[in-house]
């Protein structure tokens, strides 16, 4: 039945290769299984640009979570938008560079080293049970070689946690009854057990909150955004409140900022839409979206020298984006900008105004 539809294996094998590093349509949904589906997609040029990535950053890599400007920059469309490479050992390489792809696989191979050790030791079921949980590892681990599974909590957590369990599976011995190494310890020193109880008991306490509130923060901070999106036409006021309390909670994020931009540029609120998108910049200098808003803004008040030198850097950042280069062109023309309708067209590409229909012409057929 499989043979009968792949065919030929060397041209089935070479047509999944061109598939997979020449085409980028998403696979549609008369494909019949995922295992069957076509490989078409962005996965062939997230890896390009993340291996490029790795070249720039050897040695210490780009940092955690900065693919996505990376890939802004390099991507032949202006609709993938990925924040993350379909590969653990890519994202790894490209995002910790060799130190922290070799401090990962340094914590895996002692792991597997480890559990190997201690399933030569064990009876059949302690054997058995090393077996399962390594083999749960090592499957997240090759399937996260072409997907993004460390993003899915409910998948990664348990695998590294079976991954870990499988070193530290010990053999029992119901003819001994084992004293808590606690116990052990107090027997010689109460004093100095307690205090190593209790030292060991604040930092773990301390671990866990700090863990808490990294963990807490940004998420909160997002549902406080998406509170304020979402309340703004009915109460502004409240919805302002809203972003700058999701500013507050987590300083890293540019993302309440932009939102409160956007909502003053719609509500043609000039003086407040400027600081917000400038202060959106401050956090993410990476940020294009903030500059060509920022161009919309300074362009519909007729300030185009100001415009052209946004638009130069939002083009910098994201060099295919339509609506970016739609709007220079217009500058350079000495057009009328209006951000409503500019931004329309950017949220919806079929939006067809007369007053830059010809402007969207020309700028889509730029060879």
């Amino acid at each position: 039945m499989g043979l009968s539809h792949v065919g030929d294996p060397r041209d089935w094998a070479a047509r999944q290769w061109h598939d997979l590093a020449h085409s980028y349509s998403l696979p549609t949904q008369d494909d019949r299984s995922r295992l069957l589906a076509s490989l078409s997609g962005r996965r062939y040029e997230e890896w390009r640009v993340a291996w490029r990535q790795f070249e720039r950053h050897p040695l210490l890599g780009a940092g955690p979570d900065n693919f996505a400007a990376a890939y802004l920059a390099e991507r032949s469309d202006n609709f993938h938008e990925p924040r993350h490479p379909h590969s653990l050992p890519l994202k790894l390489l490209s995002q910790g560079g060799i130190l922290g792809t070799g401090l990962f696989t340094l914590a895996v191979v002692a792991a597997g080293w480890l559990a190997g050790r201690r399933r030569r030791t064990l009876d059949a079921v302690g054997g058995g049970t090393v077996a399962a949980c390594l083999v749960a590892g090592a499957y997240w681990l090759l399937h996260s070689s072409v997907d993004i599974l460390w993003e899915i909590p409910a998948l990664a957590a348990p695998a590294m946690g079976l991954l870990a369990l499988s070193a530290s599976v010990e053999r029992g011995d119901p003819g001994r009854a084992e004293v808590p190494p606690s116990r052990e310890i107090a027997s010689g020193s109460p004093w100095a057990a307690r205090r190593a109880a209790r030292g060991a008991s604040l930092v773990g306490a301390v671990a866990s909150l700090a863990i808490a509130v990294a963990l807490a923060l940004p998420w909160l901070s997002d549902l406080y955004a998406q509170s304020g999106a979402k309340a703004w036409r009915a109460n502004p006021a409240q919805a302002y409140r809203r972003l700058e309390l999701a500013s507050a909670i987590d300083p890293l994020s540019a993302d309440p900022l932009l939102v409160e931009g956007s909502i003053a540029l719609r509500r043609r609120e000039a003086s407040r839409a400027r600081r917000a998108f400038l202060r959106a910049l401050e956090r993410d200098p990476a940020s294009w979206y903030a500059y060509l808003q920022l161009a919309l803004l300074e362009g519909s008040l007729g300030h185009y020298r100001e415009a052209e030198r946004y638009l130069a850097q939002s083009l910098a950042l994201n060099p295919n984006e339509r609506v970016t280069r739609l709007a220079l062109r217009m500058v350079k023309e000495g057009a009328p900008i209006d951000p409503q309708i500019l931004n329309r067209v950017f949220v919806d590409p079929a939006f067809r105004p007369p007053g830059i229909e010809s402007y969207t012409h020309r700028v889509e057929s730029r060879p």
